[in-house]
């Protein structure tokens, strides 16, 4: 009799315990870091390629504007993603050039145009 007290004591506990590791991460994240955002939203894209292409074009996706993401404020400053299922719905819906080159391959093209 003890024992199946027992047993039916650890299938509740780990039925609740299951549960509850489903609906935590089944929850949107609100917040990302840079680095998360990075490899969860931006394809592996670099820090400058995200800044260049989408902050430096798009001001509308910036926290001030009404958007999800901060603006960059120099050195000790994170960038964040704020609102994760905004940021996803704005990035499914614009038309970005993930092929883009890296800033510094615009900038290293044209000081090789220069040069000649």
């Amino acid at each position: 009799m003890a024992e199946h007290n027992l047993q039916n004591s650890l299938d509740d506990l780990a039925t609740l315990i299951s549960s509850r590791v489903v609906a935590q991460l089944s929850q949107p994240t609100n917040e990302l870091s840079m680095t998360d955002a990075r490899h969860i939203l931006f394809h592996g894209k670099s820090p400058s390629w995200i800044k260049y292409y989408l902050i430096g074009k798009h001001p509308e996706i910036l926290a001030e504007n009404g958007g999800w993401i901060t603006r960059p404020q120099g050195t000790g400053k994170p960038i964040k993603v704020i609102n994760v299922l905004q940021a996803k719905q704005w990035l499914a819906n614009a038309k970005i050039d993930w092929y883009s080159p890296e800033p510094i391959t615009i900038v290293r093209r044209l000081s090789k145009k220069e040069g000649k």
